[in-house]
């Protein structure tokens, strides 16, 4: 289903979920797509229930989805990421840039975050073979501000195929993805609100 999206460009690709992407992808994946998107959402709020002490009435709502293809960067004549090159010699903001959802997107209060393609590792919670991952790099971080002695801390989730990441939007949990440096690395994000006046339109 993700073989349009890779074709697309030869470097990274995206489509935002909705009826527009059905162009794209096909309109049976699209189907797909939209049930997985349903079931994030319910898996959100039962994450969020469970956080909250078993709290029944928690409502998430659709802001933003996003699909992702990226593929390891190409390299310049001397071996630098292209986008150091292009830069005339200093890294471009993108991907790996450490942000936070809610500051892209006000209405943004949980994000989660669906793999649909393994990495290599390196996380803590690393268990499975390099040889059996579709990409290098690519490592989600959560970037905990500084320990004592001024060292940055960071929580590493290894990407595998079908596994949720789900978290609060807001300035607590600034991330960042690593470069990916072979393969590519897919995903569909999702964002979402306790407010429904914010939310897009179901189909």
């Amino acid at each position: 289903a993700l073989d349009p999206l890779r074709d697309r460009a030869r470097g990274d690709a995206c489509v935002t979920v909705g009826r527009a992407s059905e162009s794209l992808l096909g309109e049976d994946a699209h189907v797909v797509m939209t049930r997985v998107l349903r079931e994030m959402r319910v898996a959100a709020e039962d994450a969020l229930r469970g956080d909250e002490g078993g709290k029944e009435d928690v409502a998430l709502h659709p802001v933003g989805g996003l699909l992702t293809h990226i593929r390891a960067a190409t390299t310049g004549g001397d071996g630098d990421d292209a986008a150091t090159a292009a830069g005339g010699g200093r890294e471009e903001h993108g991907y790996w840039s450490p942000h936070v959802d809610k500051a892209n997107v006000p209405e943004y209060d949980i994000s989660a975050v669906l793999y649909l393609s393994s990495g290599a590792g390196g996380g803590s919670d690393d268990d499975a073979d390099a040889e059996d991952a579709d990409f290098e790099g690519g490592e989600f971080a959560f970037l905990d501000g500084d320990d004592d002695d001024g060292v940055r801390r960071k929580r590493v989730v290894t990407p595998r195929r079908g596994r949720l990441v789900v978290f609060s939007s807001g300035e607590e949990n600034v991330h960042a993805v690593g470069k990916v440096t072979r393969g590519g690395r897919s995903t569909l994000s999702l964002w979402l609100s306790g407010d429904a006046r914010v939310a897009a339109a179901e189909e």
